[in-house]
């Protein structure tokens, strides 16, 4: 795992330890299900259309995926048309019990989505679409090599499921990659001492060579930052709204890369649009992304709840707690706390 991906998923972990138990877990524990958004459109020919893209997933024929992703990049009404039927995906039982084949249909999705923002600005085809699973550390990077170009697509959905366990074995495995870095180190250094002269020598022969590869190193370092905190935050806001995610990154060369971010549901997430309704019922003036939970528009719904959690938690702290985490501090239940908002907000 590169030392990127290491980064992100130790946020994921940290976060997810810091505000709770994860998704799956927070499921089994306080509901049997919650009510899934145009779950009621899934009819016998979705659920056809549905499994015949799980069988490509869960064979990995990755020939195959690559063929009918290149057919769908034809047109981008094709892309729609897939992401649709996928995004649906989730009322099938096998696909909601199993979270590898969650996050194999998730970053599938994320990978329409690249292709549907691609086809924008030109059009493409991939010479080849591989998934490279890694299950110890929850993370499942899709590769995509575009054809006649010098660019690739990553994608890395992250899923958290166990973190405590993964936590105690993370420290272990962050040890491994420390002692090996400093004998990485150690070497470097010799190889540095024992080629001064003739490294010296080589800088007075190539000055610009060497201004070349210093202002890469500066773009490059730049680069490198600029996604770590694109990473990073969005690591925050999937932990914060209880939600998995994907991230997308488009390398066209060291210094140019094009990052994104996809938020796909968990049982949790559910709960917690379940949790914002009941309260948009009782205040209906209260802060409610109604349509985009409507259209199941999960980085809508982030970029809402980002945009307004301050003002959220400034009118009224413990409402906006129960939202977000079913938690209460004052109030025993929903009714009393709705009942003392309205009191003290003058609401009928």
């Amino acid at each position: 795992m590169s030392k990127r991906n290491w980064i992100v998923f130790v946020l994921v972990l940290i976060v997810s330890l810091f505000y709770g138990m994860d998704p799956q877990s927070y499921a089994a524990e306080t509901k049997e299900h919650a009510f899934i958004p145009r779950c009621e459109t899934v009819d016998d020919e979705t659920e056809k259309k549905i499994e015949s893209i799980l069988e490509i997933l869960q064979a990995e024929d990755y020939e195959k995926l690559t063929d009918r992703v290149n057919e769908l990049l034809a047109s981008t009404e094709l892309l729609e048309e897939e992401k649709n039927i996928l995004e649906v995906a989730f009322c099938l039982e096998e696909v909601a019990e199993d979270s590898h084949l969650t996050g194999k249909v998730n970053s599938y999705l994320s990978l329409l989505v690249y292709g549907i923002q691609k086809k924008e600005e030109e059009d493409i085809q991939f010479e080849e679409v591989i998934f490279i699973p890694d299950e110890k550390m929850m993370n499942l990077q899709i590769e995509g090599t575009l054809q006649d170009k010098d660019e690739k697509v990553f994608i890395d959905h992250y899923y958290s499921q166990n973190a405590g366990s993964t936590y105690r074995n993370l420290e272990l495995h962050l040890m491994e990659e420390r002692l090996k870095e400093l004998e990485r180190k150690s070497s470097l250094l010799l190889t540095i001492t024992s080629g001064l002269a003739s490294s010296a020598q080589a800088v007075l022969q190539n000055p610009i060579e060497k201004f070349m590869a210093i202002v890469d190193s500066i773009f490059t370092e730049k680069a490198e930052d600029e996604q770590d905190l694109f990473e990073e935050k969005a690591v925050i806001h999937a932990s914060f709204f209880n939600m998995r995610f994907a991230l997308i990154r488009e390398e066209i060369s060291n210094w140019d890369q094009v990052n994104m971010v996809e938020y796909y549901p968990g049982n949790a997430t559910y709960f917690m649009i379940e949790r914002a309704n009941q309260v948009h019922e009782e205040l209906p003036d209260y802060w409610y992304p109604k349509e985009e939970i409507e259209q199941g528009d999960w980085n809508g719904i982030v970029t809402y709840y980002e945009k307004y959690r301050d003002a959220m938690a400034e009118y009224d702290y413990e409402l906006y707690e129960y939202i977000i985490s079913d938690g209460f501090h004052n109030s025993s239940n929903f009714e009393e706390l709705i009942e003392r908002v309205k009191d003290e907000h003058n609401e009928e």
